[in-house]
């Protein structure tokens, strides 16, 4: 009888890419953000961010007003950033 043996194909240590992102949560409050227009907006310019995993950004809500909250490798200057050219302020930043 004939007999196969599968092997995984598996580049060498040295060929692969090692690549090791720190996850981290931002926390920011932002002023201006009325509406779910204006918490939408905040949210799309944040995630065209490279490294940004998700996004979650409140407004007017009672527990968290004016709140954003982002997830990813992306730093938090960026995010400032880019919060800062869609209209809105960074509350301290």
């Amino acid at each position: 009888p004939l007999q196969r043996t599968l092997r995984a194909s598996h580049p060498p240590a040295s060929q692969q890419a090692k690549t090791f992102k720190h996850t981290m949560t931002i926390e920011l409050d932002v002023e201006g953000m009325a509406c779910g227009g204006c918490s939408g907006s905040v949210k799309n310019v944040i995630e065209k961010l490279e490294g940004v995993e998700s996004v979650v950004a409140h407004h007017a809500k009672m527990d968290n007003p004016n709140k954003v909250f982002v997830e990813g490798s992306v730093e938090e200057a960026a995010v400032v950033e880019a919060i800062k050219k869609a209209g809105f302020n960074v509350v301290g930043k």
